[in-house]
């Protein structure tokens, strides 16, 4: 790692580390106003909020055994409040999203028994409230977002018809959401994002032309907002990996031309994306991976030099970042270019050989 990032690594430690302290001293005063008056909604929600800050805050440095500790506290103290007063549409949704979050740090960490079932809770109190009030945009886009993670789960799982299903619910509920409010642009976004989603899902099974189209929907959005928002970089990035994953698609059925096409779109975001902010794991990780993308396409056309150079401009990114894991691919992926290589050139002397006599 370069020294400008160990410095901005050890900056965000320090920064990290000032936060926690801060939640858990929070933690310390809600809760000894909590215990004078458990029951009351305003208190009790301050404490689970707090909770639910920390550990948001814990799964993004990985310290996802903890999260899981104080989302169940946040849990513990929402349960009870829903249970004497469900029509409450503020504490069913509460309670909902502390599910909806348990559900999705469960999975990151391979416990997806436990993640389905609080996936499955979450989405019984979303449904109903949405039953009741439709144009409650906060519960819809919540809503929503659960269909589209537990798809995620159930196609891991090898449920892949549910999967579909439930991916179907979510963008149902997501053209609504776009529909009622059309200058929203996070519902929009998120609209290209389930679009994005249900491809990946529709290409696994082998639906490969309803892949495209919903790749090219998905491009089509994003597209669009980029126009309008030039320096909203989510939009961005998002536009770069539905290119890769269409470019991916065309490159496995043999329209090569095509995806070629995508991936240089695709990595001219990704290097804009990059230089305005090289410290950014997401933005290295992403510029990385589109040039692993590139060097395992010229591998499979037969392309050594070019393949061999992609690989070198993936691994100055990866090395600069401390990407290890995509270090070793890289390597793996060099050994490979470089056997092939052998194997093709001895080949092709032994057919001259034969040729001479």
């Amino acid at each position: 790692m370069s020294l400008v990032l160990r410095k901005i690594a050890g900056r965000k430690e320090i920064l990290t580390k000032e936060t926690i302290e801060y939640y858990e001293k929070e933690i310390e005063i809600q809760k000894s106003v909590y215990e004078k008056d458990p029951e009351n909604i305003e208190i009790s929600d301050r404490l689970a909020g707090v909770y639910e800050h920390l550990a948001c805050l814990l799964q993004s440095i990985n310290r996802k055994k903890e999260a899981v500790e104080y989302l169940k506290k946040a849990t513990g103290i929402r349960k009870p409040l829903y249970e004497k007063d469900r029509e409450n549409i503020n504490i069913s949704t509460g309670l909902a999203g502390v599910y909806g979050n348990l559900a999705s740090i469960l999975q990151t960490v391979n416990r997806k028994r436990e993640a389905t079932e609080y996936f499955k809770k979450a989405i019984e109190i979303r449904n109903t409230v949405y039953k009741k009030d439709p144009d409650n945009i906060i519960n819809s886009d919540g809503l929503a977002s659960i269909y589209g993670n537990f798809a995620l789960l159930l196609q891991d799982i090898n449920r892949k018809k549910e999967a579909v299903e439930y991916l179907e619910k979510a963008i149902e509920i997501r053209k609504l959401l776009h529909e009622k409010n059309p200058d929203n642009i996070e519902f929009l976004n998120s609209l290209a994002g389930i679009y994005g989603n249900f491809a990946l899902l529709l290409e696994d099974i082998k639906r490969k032309d309803e892949a495209i189209e919903y790749y090219e929907k998905s491009i089509g959005i994003r597209q669009s907002l980029y126009e309008k928002k030039p320096e909203y970089t989510k939009i961005l990035n998002g536009l770069a990996c539905s290119y890769v994953n269409l470019g991916s698609l065309l490159q496995d059925i043999k329209r090569k031309d095509e995806a070629i096409e995508y991936y240089k779109k695709a990595t001219e975001i990704r290097k804009s994306l990059y230089e305005k902010e090289p410290g950014n794991i997401e933005f290295s990780n992403g510029l990385a991976g589109i040039y692993s993308n590139l060097a395992y396409f010229y591998f499979q056309d037969g392309d050594k030099e070019k393949a061999l150079y992609f690989i070198d401009e993936s691994m100055t990114v990866s090395e600069k970042a401390g990407l290890t894991e995509h270090i070793k691919s890289l390597n793996n992926l060099k050994k490979n270019v470089m056997k092939y290589t052998y194997i093709k050139s001895n080949k092709d002397e032994q057919s001259d050989s034969a040729g001479k006599k």
